[in-house]
């Protein structure tokens, strides 16, 4: 059963989705999407793409749902799922040409209960019927009416989980999902908020600064990294969404200016 199917058969809200175009009305805002892309670099408007290639059946059609874009960290078992902690994905704003490319997010809590509540029954349900193990990630819109809209889960780590890391270990509980164990020790951390944001190259660089400690996945020694791709990843801790925010583009810029003037030299 695929997603789609599932969601169905479940009454889960989810971005209506078609590889054929004449699908959708002529009123339908709809995105294009790259099959098997990753990082939402893949992902545009049917007026931002060549026409060309829109019937190549590399790329299918889905209902563009307005909103603010979440992510969850979830454990599952096979049976029962448990999760760990949201994200709220920072708004792109490196690349014009690229309006869905993933950069980034922070830690959040849900506004109401009950959205928490859906999205812990939709991997549950999911869990259950396409038995999933260990650590893993959902994707979902919130719209200006609250309803919530699957877009995508992952059956593998995200990449916000690091995000969600504590004094109990979430590799360790990933391990233990394949024995049919559900950690109940991971506990959030509610004294700070966490947030992470990737810079991507605008030019092709060769040379590369001394990295602060709040920098990680940064390339080895020698590595040239090409225009359009990631460079590393900046970390941030603090005690509201704002103040995360601010930081991370904070140390952006620094790390941008930095790699600048290195590769002017």
């Amino acid at each position: 059963m695929n997603l789609t199917k599932l969601l169905n058969a479940k009454s889960i809200r989810y971005p209506f989705t078609s590889f054929c175009k004449q699908d959708f009305n002529n009123s339908s805002k709809f995105l294009i999407k790259e099959v098997a892309g990753m990082g939402g670099g893949h992902v545009t408007f049917e007026a931002h793409l060549d026409r060309k290639l829109i019937s190549d059946n590399k790329y299918y059609y889905q209902e563009y749902i307005e909103g603010t874009v979440y992510s969850g960290v979830f454990l599952a078992n096979g049976m029962d799922a448990r999760l760990i902690g949201i994200n709220q994905h920072l708004k792109p704003t490196q690349f014009s040409s690229k309006p869905f490319l993933y950069e980034g997010a922070i830690t959040t809590n849900l506004d109401e209960k009950k959205n928490s509540d859906e999205i812990n029954f939709v991997i549950n349900k999911i869990t259950k019927i396409t038995k999933l193990f260990g650590l893993c990630g959902i994707d979902f819109i919130i719209d200006k009416s609250g309803s919530i809209y699957v877009v995508d889960v992952n059956p593998r780590p995200p990449s916000t989980f690091e995000l969600h890391e504590s004094k109990h270990s979430l590799f360790a509980a990933h391990i233990d999902c394949f024995e049919g164990k559900l950690s109940n020790n991971i506990l959030p951390n509610h004294n700070k908020l966490y947030g992470h944001i990737i810079y991507y190259a605008k030019d092709d660089l060769a040379k590369f600064p001394s990295w602060p400690h709040w920098v990680k996945d940064i390339p080895e020694a020698g590595t040239k990294v090409s225009a359009g791709n990631p460079v590393c990843s900046i970390y941030a801790e603090a005690n509201s969404p704002n103040e995360v925010k601010n930081l991370l583009y904070h140390r952006l810029r620094k790390i941008e200016l930095s790699i600048k003037s290195i590769n002017k030299l």
